[in-house]
């Protein structure tokens, strides 16, 4: 601050200097100075008057601000990756531009959903049983005794929420095309609770189908399993399994809490 005042008088202009102060306490706050000096007819500096003004408040708003800014370029540039690696799978797995366009609706619309869970908190992530009815609404969540599921509270990043949220609604379009859901009878229910693990806890999600088709395995791994098992596991941390159960797929996922959760 001497420095800004001393050029300023130097140069006879005006100062305009912010400039940080620790007070006794070691609260950090931020200053903002403007001044001018008046001189003497043969050029000499005779007063310099002025105005200091605390902006502390200002630039914890302007930091915020930029780290909102960096957050959502990050969240962005993640989306965007997701929905270009759901292109490419799927235009490359699909049998005809139509199949590709149906599959692609249904996947961004899933993707869509889920981001509006995280927008309601402000992209501080959602609860596991809030990701459980957005995904599987088209599938008819709501209709009683078609799914159930049960668990404790837990409250995933975002990033998570995304993942299991897309799993989800795979495992469910699955279930429509060839499992529990394309039967009247068929059932699904999701289970998930927290195992007791050494250096920290695990959480273990269940998904089993009941009451459909038998089951065999596939002759080959789709976009859909990768996406369950692979892209899952990779966001976890854990494990992200599928069995083919002849009664019915049993799909499990493991992954240690502090790995998934939202205050991890």
């Amino acid at each position: 601050m001497e420095a800004a005042i001393a050029a300023a008088v130097a140069g006879q202009t005006d100062y305009d200097h912010e400039y940080r102060i620790t007070y006794p306490n070691g609260a950090v706050h931020w200053i903002h100075a403007r001044g001018h000096a008046s001189y003497q007819a043969d050029g000499t500096p005779k007063i310099i008057a002025g105005i200091s003004l605390d902006i502390t408040d200002r630039k914890k708003a302007e930091d915020h601000r930029d780290l909102l800014a960096k957050e959502l370029a990050h969240r962005v540039k993640n989306t965007l990756a997701t929905v270009q690696f759901i292109i490419r799978q799927t235009l490359q797995r699909s049998t005809s531009l139509e199949e590709a366009e149906v599959m692609l609706d249904a996947r961004i619309m899933a993707l869509a959903a889920a981001h509006d869970v995280l927008l309601r908190d402000t992209w501080e992530g959602a609860t596991l049983s809030e990701v459980v009815g957005v995904a599987l609404r088209p599938f008819g969540v709501e209709q009683e005794g078609r799914f159930t599921f049960r668990g404790p509270v837990l409250h995933l990043a975002s990033r998570v929420a995304l993942a299991f949220a897309m799993a989800l609604h795979e495992l469910a379009t699955n279930a429509v095309k060839y499992g529990a859901l394309s039967t009247e009878a068929g059932r699904v229910e999701l289970t998930w609770d927290i195992l007791d693990g050494v250096g920290s806890d695990r959480l273990r999600f269940r998904w089993q189908e009941t009451d459909g088709p038998r089951v065999s395995p596939p002759t080959r791994t789709g976009f859909g399993s990768r996406m369950i098992e692979r892209a899952l596991a990779v966001e976890i941390g854990g494990t992200a399994e599928i069995a083919y159960h002849p009664a019915g797929i049993l799909f499990t996922a493991v992954a240690p809490l502090p790995a998934i959760s939202a205050d991890g």
